[in-house]
């Protein structure tokens, strides 16, 4: 994996990603909210990656949210107890925190460790996950 760093407003790429699944939000009828500091930050990050990150959690957030859902990203900076050492000399001292909550059916804790191995799926039945969809009766 590369990583492309690159400095850019926060809130203009959140924005533009949130913007990505407002369509489709609104096919389900879902309230797709976003909130991030009023100050504008300029993060220097690979934006690639936290653009994947985000529509990752964003499009499991809308799939799995019943129709006239909510979703909300809440974005934050954060100061950290511990500054990362980049260099000799710089240090950072602020994280940025990307959460996304939704009202849909979630995840049982039993499966709270496992989320994070590479291909992982939870083995519940398809009514389960989706209860809201027909089908369409291939067999």
């Amino acid at each position: 994996i590369q990583i492309r760093l690159a400095v850019k407003p926060l809130g203009q790429e959140i924005g533009a990603i949130v913007q990505e699944f407002q369509p489709i939000a609104e096919e389900k009828a879902i309230t797709l909210q976003a909130s991030w500091p009023d100050t504008e930050f300029f993060v220097k990050t690979d934006w690639s990656m936290i653009a994947t990150i985000l529509q990752n959690l964003l499009g499991n957030a809308i799939k799995f949210t019943p129709v006239g859902g909510q979703v909300q990203i809440d974005v934050s900076i954060e100061k950290s107890k511990k500054g990362l050492q980049t260099t000799e000399n710089e240090s950072i001292a602020y994280l940025l925190r990307l959460k996304v909550q939704d009202n849909g059916i979630g995840i049982p804790t039993e499966y709270h460790e496992q989320i994070f191995e590479p291909f992982f799926r939870i083995g519940m039945p398809v009514d389960q996950l989706m209860p809201e969809g027909d089908g369409i009766g291939l067999k």
